[in-house]
C-alpha cells in the first residue's frame, strides 16, 4: 500500500453542504458539497485550481455519522490539499482531500467553543 492510500480515521460517504475558502488568497468562498467526511479530513469536488499544500477554511456541519452525537455539530476548519485529481476527464472538475490541520466546533450544544489541535496519533 502506498503512504498516500492510509487512512488514519475511517471515511464516511456523506454529502454535507461544505464552504471552502481559500486562506489568503483573493478567490470568492465557493459553496460545494463533500463526497466523503471523517474526524480529520473531506474530499470535495470543486472548479477551483487547488493543488497540493494549498491552505483551506472550511465551514460545515459534522454529521452524527463522524462525531457520534446526536445531532450535526458545525465545525470550521483550517486544513491542506493533499491530493487534488481531475475527475473523468471533465474540464476544470477536481477531486480534492484535504486533511484537518485543527478545527474549531463553533456550533456545539454546549456553545462553547472549542479549538482542537489535532495531533498525529
Amino acid at each position: 500500500m502506498k503512504p498516500s492510500d492510509r487512512r488514519f480515521t475511517s471515511r464516511v460517504s456523506v454529502r454535507v453542504p461544505v464552504r471552502i475558502q481559500v486562506r489568503k488568497s483573493t478567490l470568492p468562498p465557493e459553496e460545494r458539497e463533500s463526497v466523503n467526511l471523517s474526524e480529520k479530513g473531506i474530499y470535495f469536488v470543486t472548479d477551483m485550481p487547488l493543488s497540493p499544500g494549498a491552505a483551506l477554511e472550511l465551514l460545515f456541519a459534522m454529521p452524527p455519522e463522524i462525531t457520534g452525537r446526536a445531532t450535526p455539530t458545525e465545525w470550521k476548519c483550517m486544513g491542506h490539499v493533499v491530493h487534488a485529481e481531475l475527475i473523468g476527464g471533465m474540464a476544470h472538475r477536481i477531486g480534492v482531500g484535504v486533511m484537518f490541520d485543527y478545527y474549531e466546533e463553533i456550533g456545539s450544544t454546549a456553545k462553547v467553543a472549542r479549538v482542537h489541535q489535532l495531533a498525529t496519533s
